[in-house]
């Protein structure tokens, strides 16, 4: 009995599939030594660390997928934060460097936020505004449009759906608003103006141009162009000479040479200097190209026969695309 038992236990500690994964084998009372493979088979033994290596692999899976799940939730977070503000924009990324706003053209009102009434010495001199530009937001993505279709490409595109009854993109903040959440728009609409300025500077180091789309009431059949008199346009007239902003290719050239009327006249900055009030409001002056990390920048105050009825709104629309290619492609040109 004995021998057998012994037999058994010599049997048992033969090489087999249990043996290899060194798992316990055998008759009772006898447990197998892990397998050795020959020295000739020229495989490896199991390694001891093995199943501490496979734990923290498994460890830092489950890690990966919790770091995932929860960047999900931050971005999730972010989107919420920032729905608010968003839907009183309209935006548009392109590939052109050329970059359309149109702030006072909105007519959103701002939920839970009363309309601003100003400061007093501001009402009473007639200089708070909060009347809309009527139709400019139409007009700047009109035209955006326009461009696309005989460029083949898009312009860049920041245009305020808010009335300005309640927030106003053209002031600075402390003048802009009057409650949080208008707050949030105003930071919105220039964080957005802001990261495509930085990107067309990036994208396109020969030069790009901002055109604000405003809406005057003082001069109906006219376009008066607002450059704070040639300083928010240094860079381009620098480059080129001043023919860039008054010549036949340039934005004022050309629509003059259509027929509109262009006040000042395309003649030198300065020589007459641009109407009081409409030579160039807070976005020229925040991102035109005096400033070290701006684009050139011209304010367009186009009347009212321009935009209120629809015809002509169009006809002022593919006008204004055609001066824009016209330009890009004299001034904007690699």
């Amino acid at each position: 009995m004995k021998r057998r038992a012994a037999a058994s236990c010599h049997r048992a500690s033969s090489p087999s599939p249990f043996a290899q994964h060194g798992e316990r084998a055998g008759v009772r009372g006898c447990v197998l030594r892990r397998w050795q493979p020959h020295p000739s088979s020229g495989l490896r033994p199991p390694s001891p660390l093995a199943p501490r290596r496979e734990k923290a692999r498994r460890a830092a899976s489950a890690w990966s997928v919790i770091a995932l799940a929860f960047a999900a939730l931050l971005a999730a977070s972010a989107s919420a934060q920032t729905h608010a503000t968003n839907e009183f924009l309209h935006v548009q990324r392109g590939e052109l460097p050329i970059l359309i706003t149109a702030p006072h053209g909105g007519s959103l009102a701002i939920p839970g936020v009363p309309r601003r009434v100003g400061p007093e010495g501001e009402r009473t001199s007639g200089k708070f505004v909060t009347g809309q530009d009527v139709r400019t937001f139409e007009l700047a993505t009109a035209t955006a449009k326009r461009v696309e279709e005989i460029t083949g490409k898009k312009p860049y595109l920041v245009a305020s759906k808010a009335h300005r009854q309640y927030v106003d993109p053209n002031r600075p903040e402390k003048e802009a608003v009057e409650h949080p959440k208008a707050a949030a728009v105003h930071a919105a609409f220039h964080g957005q103006v802001r990261e495509f300025v930085d990107e067309l500077r990036k994208k396109f180091p020969q030069g790009a141009l901002l055109l604000d789309i405003h809406g005057q009431a003082s001069f109906p059949d006219t376009l008066i162009r607002g450059t704070q008199n040639g300083t928010t346009v240094m860079r381009v007239v620098e480059k080129h000479g001043v023919a860039a902003l008054t010549g036949e290719a340039s934005i004022l050239g050309f629509m003059a040479g259509k027929g509109v009327k262009v006040e000042p006249p395309n003649t030198p900055p300065g020589t007459p200097p641009e109407p009081r009030g409409f030579s160039g409001g807070w976005i020229v002056r925040s991102y035109g190209s005096h400033t070290t990390n701006g684009v050139d920048a011209i304010q367009l105050e186009f009347g009212g026969s321009f935009r209120t009825d629809a015809a002509k709104r169009e006809e002022t629309a593919k006008l204004l695309a055609e001066a824009i290619k016209a330009y890009a492609k004299k001034y904007l040109a690699k």
